[in-house]
Parts: C-alpha cells; structure tokens; sequence
C-alpha cells in the first residue's frame, strides 16, 4: 500500500467534521450534513471564490442563501465543527490502518465523479492503495451475490481480456460476479478498483487483496466511514460510484426488479453514467432480458472465437447506440435544419 496516508488536507479535515459519524458518537449530537446539504453548500463557498474552510467564518457563513440554508443551522454547523477530538481519534485509527481519506477539493479526488453524479458526489471517499487508479476508468462489472457457473465462467473470461487488454476491472467487492471480476483479472495481471459498501478496514487486510495493493494494481475505495457495517441504503448508495468511474459497465446476472445489481441498473441507465452492456445470450437471468429491453447494449462473448478485441466490441457497440439516438433525434428535424446539414 504505497499510498501514503498521513497527509489530509485542512479542506478535507472540515469535510469531515461536517459529514463524518466517529465511533459511537451519541445521538444527541447533531446530524452530519448529507451529501445534498454538504454539495449545496461547497458549490455556494465556490461561487464565491471560497472553500470549505471559510464555512469557520461568521462574516461568510452570514451570507448564505436561504435555498442554501435549508436544513443547515448555525448551532449545527458550530457543534459539527467542534469535534476535533473525534477527529483526532479518527485520523490516528485510519492511519494505523493505512487509510487514506479525500475530500473533493483534494487533487487526487476523481474528477469522474462530480463531472458525472453532480450533488449526489460523495464528500469523502475512504480507501487504501493506489489513489491514481481512482481516474483510471475501465469496465465496471456487476451482478447477483448468487450467480450461477455459467454467469461466473463469463465474468471469468471478460475479467481475463481485460486485464490483457489493460483495461480496469470497477466492481462492488461483493461476494459472487463483483468479487470473481476483480480476483479473476487480478490473478491475470490486471488491475482493479473496488467500491465497497461497508467494512473497508477490515477489507484492506484480507489476505486475497494483500499482493495486488502491495503492487499498486489494487484500490478498495468507499465513500463510507471505513468501520461502517453493512446496509441495503449503503450497498445502493455506492452503486452511483461503480458506474460513474467507469468507461463502460456490463452486468452480468440481475433478477427482475429487485435487488442491488437491478436497481443499480436502471438507475445507470436513467442517468447515463456510463453506456450500460448486459450479457446477452441462452440461459441469461430474467433481469438481463429486461434491461436489454430498457435500452441496454447486448454483450456476448466467447474468448475462443473472437474477431475482435473486448475494447473493440465496446466501442463498437457503444457508437452503434450513439448513431441510433441521433437517426430518432433526427427525425424530428425540419427542412430547413437538414438542408443546412
């Protein structure tokens, strides 16, 4: 883990006085802002040419917006603000741990995600590893906690062409198709990064990621205080930030309207993340028919008869959708707007 974790910066330090939980903190106190609350307010520090750490100023925070306000007291922001001894505390855990933490003013924070998820940006990410594969793009691969071998053998060989292919692995970490993708193109040389939902610090020490993050091939990475435990709203959550990383994603297994991989799914596919590829092909699960039938891209594959490479067919594919949203789009162009063409 060659990253170094000792360094956060005074921007990201008021990041997480204002959204973080630390420890057992008692319910009294007040509630950490929301990703919405907290974006609201840095896009209104920016407006003025300010940064998180003017929201410690009176003469500044007496500036602010009702629309900006909403929610957002001052005896809020004062008491999230004092916690520096929970802060302290925090930092010396997640150093001992080799964590590292980013804030979205920091440099190395992946500009992917706010380009892509707008106020829905997490303020904080968590992780371990390489921080540079955090821009790094790639394939996110997706899909049921209980895949069968058929779905496991295709993720399999797609994580295979990728890692040949050099192009990185974005997954959830998750037992079943998220967890095949990332060890199977690990084991073949590739690299990987892994949004995960809960219990980052103890992630970091399992044994089947120790080499790849000692190699600097491997990122585990959530937006989740790294202790958290799991939960159905912090495995949905996390969701946004596997396709926003990517350059494309492909789910392998979803059941039909249920679960984390389909609403995942048809939440990419609503806000065009990243272009969305299901596998296609006999014996696929229900939910892949269905999100073909949304406006997903087919994938097929066979690694021992290929006439192209896996980049290849994504891009291909990829600009196929483009050419037919501009042909409907185009229909509905005047005379006039097609003889200027």
């Amino acid at each position: 883990m060659s990253t170094d974790a000792n360094s956060v910066s005074e921007e990201t330090q008021i990041a997480l006085l204002l959204c973080c939980v630390f420890g057992e903190e008692s319910r009294d106190k007040a509630k950490p802002l929301s990703p919405g609350e907290y974006n609201r307010l840095l896009l209104w520090l920016n407006s003025l040419g300010f940064g998180p750490v003017q929201i410690q100023q009176q003469e500044v925070r007496a500036q602010l917006p009702p629309s900006v306000l909403a929610g957002i007291t001052d005896i809020r922001l004062d008491t999230l603000l004092s916690r520096h001894s929970e802060l302290t505390t925090g930092l010396e855990q997640w150093r001992e741990s080799e964590i590292w933490v980013l804030g979205q003013t920091d440099a190395a924070y992946p500009q992917r995600l706010p380009a892509r998820l707008g106020r829905a940006t997490p303020p904080l990410l968590f992780g371990v590893g390489e921080q540079a594969l955090l821009d790094g793009g790639g394939l996110s691969i997706i899909g049921s906690r209980d895949a069968d071998e058929m779905a496991l053998e295709f993720t399999r060989q797609i994580a295979s062409a990728c890692a040949q292919e050099n192009i990185q692995i974005v997954s959830g970490g998750a037992r079943g198709i998220d967890r095949e993708a990332m060890l199977s193109g690990l084991d073949d040389g590739g690299c990987a990064v892994g949004v995960l939902a809960d219990s980052l610090g103890r992630e970091a020490f399992a044994d089947r990621y120790r080499t790849p993050l000692e190699q600097g091939r491997l990122t585990l990475v959530t937006p989740f205080r790294p202790d958290v435990g799991f939960s159905v709203g912090n495995a949905m959550g996390r969701n946004k930030c596997i396709y926003a990383l990517a350059d494309w994603s492909l789910v392998v297994s979803a059941a039909t309207a249920e679960g984390g991989t389909w609403a995942g799914a048809v939440e990419n596919l609503r806000h065009n993340w990243s272009p969305l590829f299901v596998r296609d092909g006999d014996g696929v699960a229900a939910g892949n028919q269905r999100l073909l039938e949304m406006g997903a891209l087919s994938l097929t594959y066979d690694s021992g008869n290929r006439t192209s490479t896996l980049r290849e067919t994504l891009e291909s594919a990829k600009s196929r959708k483009r050419a037919r949203r501009l042909a409907q789009t185009n229909l509905f162009a005047s005379p006039d707007d097609a003889d200027e063409c």
